[in-house]
């Protein structure tokens, strides 16, 4: 599980889904002490977005990076900086009340909505 702050994230990547997806990496995987070559890979290595929002298997679809396109990535990255973490860790939520989603994604094959619930294909 990794938790991370989304204004922030979303600032330091300058909203580009591919630095998004870079920073979720960087925190997914995290090095004490970055190569060179690692910071010319990933420039948000050792980089602190520790936050209220919460990813519980990262790695399962960081996984899935090149196959799927950034933009489901994202959405999915960024439907579920919505949940509660305390909520979570009161009573093992790991849904989204989708009054509470931003946006309703179409065709994202990461995340289904049923009974105005949204459902994280990795969580």
């Amino acid at each position: 599980m990794i938790q991370y702050d989304w204004n922030r994230v979303k600032k330091q990547a300058d909203n580009k889904s591919k630095n998004i997806i870079l920073i979720i990496s960087a925190i997914t995987w995290p090095t004490n002490m970055p190569s060179i070559a690692q910071k010319r890979i990933n420039p948000f290595l050792n980089k602190d977005f520790f936050g209220d929002s919460f990813l519980l298997y990262p790695e399962k679809l960081l996984e899935h990076k090149y196959v799927i396109p950034n933009k489901e990535i994202v959405e999915y990255i960024a439907l579920a900086s919505r949940r509660s973490i305390a909520e979570y860790s009161w009573n093992g939520t790991k849904t989204l009340d989708i009054r509470l989603a931003p946006f309703i994604p179409e065709n994202n094959r990461l995340i289904t909505i049923e009974n105005s619930t949204v459902h994280f294909k990795y969580e």
